[in-house]
């Protein structure tokens, strides 16, 4: 989310923005005039200590590329629960804090901001945020939306239908208060724009790189996976491997799937434990990870086949694409057919797409060895960059729609 936002806000000047965010941890990188940050543990820690809520204004001296996250493994799995229960505590326990103080209201009058733009997901707090900022100082919201929830089936327990419930009643009072949406794609824009009548564009996520030209490689063999392993993606890539394994055996061959992600749960990682030529690599970010973007041969993209999984993601386009699709190396998606990113990408063919297992099993080992089809994808994939992933363009177009709210 860091990366995008980033692109978003590219045009925009450093003394247009300022941030409130929750992550416990220092900026990387100084493109705010000002930063506030209020976290878990600061909402935590006022529960003992009479309701004070004691947020922090972050010192610029302390903005740097080289700051953490995290400091250990541990405390990043901490932070990523996936626990549903855990989930809605985190939610009951802001609601009834009293994180908005004198601390935070004499940041606002300082900043004076006109708008708010908010990229809210799945944690009903950080709605509520929104709309008591808002509420306060007068001023318009736009909601960025590029991960689906309002639409998503019933969850499968009783916790999860709860904190389901509630998060949609947020989400409508959101988009009840909202002067605009800013919507990754034309699936979710076409979603909200028929249920909430609001005003809705469409910019998808930019791009850094300028596209040129494709990558010539004179014997490609190493497939690249950058990004999350879930909800259940592992499954997908697994099941490439088990394929890539098979063409190596019976055609001795040395094909690898470079698998890049900051997962640490073994019962996930423990499904690549069989398989030969999987590699699991470790989490790069910043210059790092600009160096091992470009030494893929080819780039895989993967979701889940379960129904949960799909529910998830159906509506919303990955954000790593961008990025594939202005690098002039070839994409290889593995995922359903259903899925707004698949569709993309089949309709502008700048992938081979692979929509079920019959199909990866029976034409893989073709596709890998078709140097005029993986090349006519990957220029397809550079003008569709130029297109419509144009990072320049893109911030201007929200620069635009976000001026014209005020």
């Amino acid at each position: 989310m860091g990366k995008t936002l980033l692109g978003l806000f590219s045009c925009f000047k450093k003394s247009d923005l300022c941030q409130l965010y929750i992550y416990p941890t220092i900026p990387d990188i100084d493109i705010c005039n000002s930063y506030y940050r209020i976290t878990d543990k600061d909402i935590l820690k006022s529960y003992f200590n009479f309701f004070s809520v004691k947020g922090r204004q972050i010192d610029k001296a302390q903005i740097n590329s080289n700051n953490k996250i995290f400091e250990n493994e541990s405390d990043a799995d901490k932070y990523r629960t996936t626990s549903e229960l855990k989930r809605l505590i985190r939610d009951l326990m802001w609601n009834h804090s009293r994180w908005f103080n004198e601390d935070i209201k004499k940041w606002l009058k300082k900043e004076s901001p006109d708008i708010i733009f908010i990229a809210p997901g799945d944690a009903e707090l950080i709605y509520n945020i929104g709309l008591r900022i808002a509420q306060n100082l007068s001023i318009p919201i736009i909601t960025y939306i590029c991960d689906e929830f309002y639409f998503l089936l019933n969850k499968k327990n009783m916790v999860s239908q709860l904190r389901f419930f509630r998060l949609k009643k947020r989400i409508e009072k959101l988009m009840d208060v909202s002067s605009g949406i800013v919507a990754i794609c034309e699936e979710i824009a076409s979603l909200y724009r028929e249920k909430f009548k609001k005003d809705t564009v469409v910019i998808m996520s930019g791009s850094r790189r300028l596209p040129k030209a494709i990558k010539n490689v004179s014997n490609p063999h190493i497939l690249q996976f950058m990004g999350n392993l879930r909800p259940n993606r592992y499954y997908s890539l697994a099941h490439i491997g088990e394929m890539l394994d098979k063409i190596n055996y019976e055609y001795d061959d040395n094909y690898e799937l470079r698998i890049f992600s900051d997962e640490r749960n073994r019962d996930i990682l423990s499904c690549f434990d069989d398989i030969k030529s999987i590699k699991l690599m470790k989490f790069v970010s910043g210059e790092e990870y600009e160096t091992e973007f470009s030494k893929a041969d080819f780039f895989v993209h993967a979701e889940s086949f379960d129904r949960q999984s799909i529910d998830l993601v159906k509506h919303s386009v990955s954000t790593k694409i961008a990025d594939i699709l202005s690098s002039g190396i070839p994409l290889l998606s593995y995922a359903p057919a259903e899925i707004a990113s698949v569709s993309y990408l089949k309709r502008n063919n700048c992938a081979v797409c692979f929509t079920d297992k019959k199909d990866l099993e029976l034409n893989l080992k073709d596709v890998l060895n078709n140097v005029e089809l993986l090349q006519q994808i990957a220029n397809n994939g550079i003008e569709i960059a130029k297109q419509n992933h144009n990072i320049q363009y893109n911030s201007k177009l929200l620069f635009d729609f976000m001026k014209n709210r005020i």
